[in-house]
């Protein structure tokens, strides 16, 4: 499965925002606003992007609390290329977040 180069992009922004939070866990609007993102992108485009990564174990998601809004930070475990293109490797062909 190849993955779209718009969603590369996105996801190379997500990252590069969580990156610069040194570690803090940012709400999804916070994220939106440092990556760049507007109110349409967060909905429609952001959020299952977090979730795919969130299942990949690259980011890791706060736990769910109905009525809260979630915040994301990067999994702490080994975050090197080569263990992130094992994780991605791995991946599941859900296609709906390729």
């Amino acid at each position: 499965m190849s993955i779209q180069p718009a969603n590369i992009e996105r996801r190379r922004r997500i990252m590069a925002a969580l990156r610069a939070a040194n570690g803090a866990a940012l709400t999804t609007p916070e994220l939106c606003q440092r990556a760049g993102f507007n109110n349409f992108e967060h909905h429609a485009y952001v959020l299952p992007q977090l979730r795919a990564l969130a299942k990949l174990g690259i980011i890791t998601r706060s736990p769910v609390v109905p009525g809260a809004i979630a915040s994301w930070s990067l999994n702490r475990s080994d975050q090197s290329d080569r263990a992130m293109n094992e994780r991605l490797a791995t991946a599941p062909t859900d296609r709906r977040h390729a």
